[in-house]
C-alpha cells in the first residue's frame, strides 16, 4: 500500500505483522470473540491494519464515517454495541463523548504506529459464520441499519467477483472511495489485498491530487462512482497529466 498524500509505503509483510500485533494486543486487553470495535478513520494504510486486527482477534468491525456529527456517531456506537474504537487524535474527544461509558478503550492511529511488528500469534477460534464486518446502510429508506457480514460473506464476495473482475498482482488500484462504505471496503480494499495488487490510498477526492497520483504511481484501475466519473468527463486539466497507464474504470453504487 502507498499513502498517496506522502508516499509512505507498507508492504504485505508489514501489514500482516501489524494486524497480528494489534490482534494480540486486543486479546491481551480483554477483547473477546464476538465483540464489536469501531473504525472511524479516513482512508489510509492504518485502516486495513485496524480491520484485519479486529477480525483476526475474533471481533466484528463497524465502520463509521469520520464526518458524522457526534449524535450520528453516538447512535451507531450504541446500536452496534461497540466496546472499543479506533480513530485519530483529532477525532478522539468526539468519539469519547459519543461513546460514553460503554467504550472501554479508544485507540488512535498514532498509538498503532508505536506497536512493534507482531511475531507468532494464535488467533482465537473463528467460525466462518461469525460476524466480521458491521457497516451501516445509507439510510435512504429510513434510519441507517447495521448490516451483519460474516467472514463467509466477505470471502464469497471476493470469489463471486472472480469471473467478472480481473484485478491482479500487476495492477495498481487507486483507492479514493471511503473504506467505511462497503464498496470501498470489499470491492476496493479487500479485493486488491486478496489479489495481491498495489493500493494507492487517498483520504479524499481532490482533482489535482487524484490525477497526480495516477501519473506518479502508474495507476491501472480506477474504481469510481458516477459523480466522480462525470467530473472527470468535464475536467479541462486531464491533458495536463499522463493517464495512459489506466486500463479499467469501474462504475458502481449508482446508475451511470
Amino acid at each position: 500500500m502507498v499513502d498517496g498524500t506522502n508516499g509512505r509505503e507498507m508492504t504485505y509483510g508489514e501489514l500482516t505483522g501489524r494486524a497480528f500485533r494489534l490482534a494480540q494486543a486486543l486479546v491481551q486487553d480483554g477483547f473477546h470473540r464476538g465483540e464489536v470495535a469501531a473504525i472511524c478513520l479516513p482512508n489510509g494504510p492504518q485502516f486495513p491494519v485496524c480491520f484485519l486486527g479486529i477480525t483476526t482477534a475474533g471481533g466484528a468491525a463497524t465502520t463509521m464515517n469520520p464526518n458524522f456529527t457526534e449524535a450520528e456517531m453516538a447512535k451507531q456506537l450504541a446500536d452496534s454495541g461497540t466496546v472499543i474504537a479506533f480513530t485519530s487524535d483529532e477525532l478522539k474527544p468526539k468519539i469519547a463523548s459519543a461513546g460514553g461509558a460503554r467504550l472501554r478503550k479508544i485507540w488512535t492511529i498514532e498509538e498503532l504506529d508505536a506497536l512493534p511488528l507482531g511475531g507468532a500469534f494464535a488467533s482465537p477460534a473463528i467460525d466462518p459464520d461469525d460476524v466480521a464486518a458491521l457497516p451501516y446502510s445509507s439510510g435512504t429508506t429510513g434510519a441507517p441499519k447495521g448490516v451483519m457480514l460474516t467472514h463467509r460473506n466477505l470471502v464469497a464476495m471476493q470469489m463471486q467477483m472472480e469471473p467478472v473482475e480481473a484485478t491482479g498482482p500487476d495492477d495498481v488500484v487507486l483507492a479514493v472511495l471511503p473504506f467505511f462504505h462497503i464498496y470501498g471496503l470489499s470491492v476496493i480494499l479487500l479485493l486488491a489485498l486478496y489479489r495481491g495488487a498495489r493500493l494507492v490510498i487517498l483520504p479524499r477526492f481532490e482533482m489535482e491530487t487524484f490525477l497526480g497520483a495516477i501519473e506518479r504511481y502508474h495507476v491501472t484501475r480506477l474504481p469510481l462512482v458516477p459523480p466522480l466519473i462525470l467530473r472527470l468527463a468535464n475536467e479541462p486539466r486531464l491533458d495536463d497529466f499522463d493517464l495512459t497507464s489506466v486500463r479499467t474504470i469501474i462504475s458502481g453504487a449508482a446508475p451511470l
